[in-house]
């Protein structure tokens, strides 16, 4: 999940939290959030591959959920 908001000093903010499974449960857990001047799409997925490539998180090992 991620999500995108602007502080106090108009920098934007990108939460990125990820659902892992732990002892056979479901949790909801705050991977990073980087900052960014410019919070277009491009920006935001760029930041997003970055955070992902940092961990050794490979995109083949995500799962959308509705």
């Amino acid at each position: 999940m991620c999500d995108e908001g602007t502080n106090r000093s108009t920098e934007k903010e990108f939460a990125i939290l990820v659902r892992v499974f732990e002892e056979d449960t479901l949790v909801t857990k705050f991977l990073h959030m980087p900052v960014r001047n410019i919070g277009t799409a491009v920006r935001l997925f760029t930041s997003l591959t970055k955070v992902l490539s940092e961990r050794n998180i490979d995109w083949n090992n995500l799962v959308a959920q509705q």
